[in-house]
């Protein structure tokens, strides 16, 4: 099996006005190019999801896994739902990765804009400025209860 990416940090870039973002080079090269975009949630904040395609075969594969748990109908319209959800894009010569206008105004990001980009490790996502403030408000509150219960985190 294909060893996933490891993409970490949080930067900031702007988006230009054709929608285009610099994907950051130590993330360039990492096996991304042809990479799948979804609209997500993170703790309940629209965002883009951008999956390796490793990391997406993994998911598909993930669900395939569950039909004894699920059932063969319902594992056939997740894995559905899931592909019809994940857009193939390609992170460009440049280094550039075009975000579709439908898709940028799903979570709120203006073209021409300044947006946040941050590593998952397996992933990253993409926030308008004000999606990511309110993200990161929530994350300090969980990362707060870690702190509790495993404490230095």
């Amino acid at each position: 099996m294909t060893a996933l990416p490891h993409i970490e940090g949080t930067l900031s870039h702007k988006l230009d006005p054709k929608g285009r973002v610099a994907v950051p080079v130590e993330w360039r090269s990492m096996p991304l190019g042809n990479m799948r975009m979804m609209p997500a949630k993170t703790y309940g904040v629209e965002v883009l999801r951008f999956l390796s395609e490793c990391f997406y075969q993994q998911q598909l594969d993930k669900i395939d896994s569950m039909k004894e748990e699920l059932g063969a109908a319902k594992v056939l319209r997740a894995k559905g739902a899931f592909i019809r959800r994940c857009a193939p894009v390609k992170i460009n010569e440049q280094g550039k990765l075009q975000i579709p206008k439908a898709q940028s105004l799903s979570a709120n990001i203006d073209f021409n804009s300044e947006v946040m980009l941050v590593g998952f490790g397996t992933y990253f996502e993409i926030y308008a400025l004000q999606n990511y403030d309110l993200m990161v408000a929530e994350e300090a509150k969980e990362i707060s209860e870690f702190n509790d219960i495993i404490g230095g985190f």
